[in-house]
Protein backbone atom coordinates (compact mmCIF):
# COMPACT_ATOMS: atom_id res chain seq x y z
CA UNK A 1 0.00 0.00 0.00
CA UNK A 2 1.54 3.54 -0.82
CA UNK A 3 0.18 6.80 -0.48
CA UNK A 4 1.52 10.36 -1.35
CA UNK A 5 0.07 13.59 -1.24
CA UNK A 6 0.34 17.14 -2.18
CA UNK A 7 -1.93 19.96 -0.09
CA UNK A 8 -2.30 23.20 -0.20
CA UNK A 9 -3.13 23.73 3.36
CA UNK A 10 -4.26 27.31 3.48
CA UNK A 11 -5.40 28.29 -0.34
CA UNK A 12 -6.03 31.68 -0.65
CA UNK A 13 -4.58 32.88 2.55
CA UNK A 14 -1.20 32.19 2.43
CA UNK A 15 -0.98 30.54 -1.36
CA UNK A 16 2.49 29.28 -0.97
CA UNK A 17 2.73 26.88 1.75
CA UNK A 18 2.54 23.20 0.60
CA UNK A 19 2.58 20.03 2.84
CA UNK A 20 3.71 16.90 1.09
CA UNK A 21 3.56 13.35 2.51
CA UNK A 22 3.85 9.66 1.81
CA UNK A 23 3.13 6.71 3.84
CA UNK A 24 4.16 3.06 2.46
CA UNK A 25 3.15 -0.27 4.21
CA UNK A 26 4.70 -3.39 2.78
CA UNK A 27 5.01 -6.80 3.69
CA UNK A 28 7.64 -8.47 1.49
CA UNK A 29 8.45 -11.77 2.27
CA UNK A 30 9.84 -14.59 -0.21
CA UNK A 31 7.37 -17.13 -1.08
CA UNK A 32 10.14 -19.74 -2.27
CA UNK A 33 13.43 -19.39 -1.41
CA UNK A 34 14.24 -22.96 -1.16
CA UNK A 35 18.69 -22.57 -2.09
CA UNK A 36 19.47 -19.87 0.31
CA UNK A 37 23.28 -19.44 0.96
CA UNK A 38 24.75 -16.99 3.53
CA UNK A 39 27.15 -17.53 7.11
CA UNK A 40 25.88 -20.11 9.93
CA UNK A 41 25.56 -17.65 13.24
CA UNK A 42 27.17 -20.43 15.34
CA UNK A 43 30.17 -20.95 13.25
CA UNK A 44 30.89 -18.07 11.27
CA UNK A 45 31.12 -20.49 8.37
CA UNK A 46 29.78 -19.76 5.05
CA UNK A 47 26.51 -21.86 3.21
CA UNK A 48 25.40 -23.45 0.41
CA UNK A 49 28.19 -23.72 -2.04
CA UNK A 50 28.76 -26.40 -4.34
CA UNK A 51 31.51 -28.13 -6.20
CA UNK A 52 31.00 -29.95 -9.04
CA UNK A 53 30.48 -33.14 -7.82
CA UNK A 54 29.06 -32.64 -4.24
CA UNK A 55 27.54 -29.83 -2.35
CA UNK A 56 30.25 -27.99 0.72
CA UNK A 57 28.00 -27.16 2.89
CA UNK A 58 23.93 -27.25 1.96
CA UNK A 59 21.96 -24.45 1.35
CA UNK A 60 19.28 -23.82 3.19
CA UNK A 61 15.47 -22.53 2.83
CA UNK A 62 14.69 -18.85 3.39
CA UNK A 63 11.31 -19.35 2.11
CA UNK A 64 9.10 -17.15 4.73
CA UNK A 65 11.91 -14.45 5.21
CA UNK A 66 11.34 -11.05 4.70
CA UNK A 67 12.58 -9.53 1.76
CA UNK A 68 15.88 -7.47 1.48
CA UNK A 69 16.08 -3.85 1.78
CA UNK A 70 12.22 -3.72 2.25
CA UNK A 71 10.61 -1.92 5.27
CA UNK A 72 7.48 -2.31 6.52
CA UNK A 73 6.54 0.88 7.30
CA UNK A 74 8.26 4.14 6.11
CA UNK A 75 6.31 7.82 5.72
CA UNK A 76 7.95 11.33 4.95
CA UNK A 77 5.91 14.58 6.06
CA UNK A 78 7.68 17.80 4.94
CA UNK A 79 6.21 21.94 4.84
CA UNK A 80 7.07 24.28 1.94
CA UNK A 81 6.94 27.79 1.84
CA UNK A 82 7.81 29.95 -1.17
CA UNK A 83 7.40 33.35 -1.41
CA UNK A 84 7.80 36.30 -4.06
CA UNK A 85 10.69 38.23 -3.35
CA UNK A 86 12.49 41.20 -5.16
CA UNK A 87 13.88 39.06 -8.45
CA UNK A 88 12.52 36.22 -7.86
CA UNK A 89 11.51 33.69 -5.54
CA UNK A 90 12.35 32.73 -1.33
CA UNK A 91 11.79 28.61 -0.73
CA UNK A 92 12.03 27.60 2.73
CA UNK A 93 11.02 23.77 2.99
CA UNK A 94 11.81 21.05 5.73
CA UNK A 95 11.19 17.10 5.92
CA UNK A 96 10.89 14.65 8.52
CA UNK A 97 11.32 11.11 7.36
CA UNK A 98 10.62 7.70 9.12
CA UNK A 99 11.95 3.95 8.10
CA UNK A 100 10.86 0.86 10.39
CA UNK A 101 14.03 -1.33 9.47
CA UNK A 102 14.83 -4.31 7.59
CA UNK A 103 17.15 -6.93 6.52
CA UNK A 104 20.14 -6.35 4.48
CA UNK A 105 20.40 -10.24 3.66
CA UNK A 106 18.07 -12.54 2.27
CA UNK A 107 18.71 -14.58 5.45
CA UNK A 108 17.53 -11.99 7.74
CA UNK A 109 20.41 -11.81 9.80
CA UNK A 110 22.16 -8.13 9.35
CA UNK A 111 19.28 -5.63 10.41
CA UNK A 112 18.96 -2.23 9.40
CA UNK A 113 17.07 -0.92 12.70
CA UNK A 114 14.26 1.88 12.72
CA UNK A 115 15.50 5.21 12.31
CA UNK A 116 14.47 8.78 11.47
CA UNK A 117 15.89 11.79 9.62
CA UNK A 118 15.02 15.29 9.30
CA UNK A 119 16.21 17.87 6.29
CA UNK A 120 15.77 21.19 6.03
CA UNK A 121 16.67 23.94 3.52
CA UNK A 122 16.24 27.64 2.32
CA UNK A 123 16.76 28.53 -1.29
CA UNK A 124 17.00 31.73 -3.45
CA UNK A 125 15.78 31.80 -7.36
CA UNK A 126 16.73 34.68 -8.94
CA UNK A 127 14.56 34.74 -12.29
CA UNK A 128 16.05 37.17 -14.06
CA UNK A 129 19.69 34.87 -14.88
CA UNK A 130 18.09 31.72 -13.83
CA UNK A 131 20.39 31.19 -10.89
CA UNK A 132 19.42 29.60 -7.70
CA UNK A 133 21.30 29.27 -4.28
CA UNK A 134 20.37 26.70 -1.90
CA UNK A 135 21.47 26.58 1.82
CA UNK A 136 20.75 23.10 3.39
CA UNK A 137 21.16 20.81 6.24
CA UNK A 138 21.02 16.70 6.12
CA UNK A 139 20.19 14.28 8.86
CA UNK A 140 19.64 17.23 11.10
CA UNK A 141 19.16 15.26 14.35
CA UNK A 142 21.93 13.16 13.70
CA UNK A 143 20.37 9.42 13.15
CA UNK A 144 22.55 6.47 13.32
CA UNK A 145 21.85 4.39 10.17
CA UNK A 146 23.44 2.16 7.77
CA UNK A 147 23.90 2.61 3.85
CA UNK A 148 24.79 -0.91 3.60
CA UNK A 149 25.84 -3.69 5.61
CA UNK A 150 26.95 -7.57 4.36
CA UNK A 151 28.36 -10.70 6.48
CA UNK A 152 31.74 -12.03 5.46
CA UNK A 153 33.49 -14.52 7.25
CA UNK A 154 34.85 -12.49 10.17
CA UNK A 155 32.44 -9.76 10.89
CA UNK A 156 29.62 -7.84 9.60
CA UNK A 157 31.14 -4.61 7.66
CA UNK A 158 28.68 -1.39 7.94
CA UNK A 159 28.90 1.51 6.53
CA UNK A 160 27.17 4.09 8.13
CA UNK A 161 25.16 7.01 6.48
CA UNK A 162 26.61 10.81 6.49
CA UNK A 163 26.14 12.58 9.85
CA UNK A 164 24.75 15.87 9.86
CA UNK A 165 25.73 17.81 6.79
CA UNK A 166 25.40 21.18 6.21
CA UNK A 167 26.36 23.12 2.74
CA UNK A 168 25.53 25.53 0.16
CA UNK A 169 24.34 24.92 -3.70
CA UNK A 170 24.32 27.11 -6.58
CA UNK A 171 22.81 25.71 -9.56
CA UNK A 172 21.37 27.34 -13.35
CA UNK A 173 18.02 26.47 -14.02
CA UNK A 174 17.78 26.62 -17.78
CA UNK A 175 14.38 27.77 -19.28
Amino acid sequence: MDFDTTWQVLGDWVPGFVLTGNYSYIDGKYTSFPDGSGFDQTTGVFFGSTSLTAPVSPPRDFTGNDAVRTPKVSYTLGPNYAVGVPGGTLELGADYSYNSGYFFDTQNTVRQPHYHVVNARISYLYEPAGLRFTVYGKNLTESNYYINRFQTDFATNSLYAAPRTWGMRLSFVFK
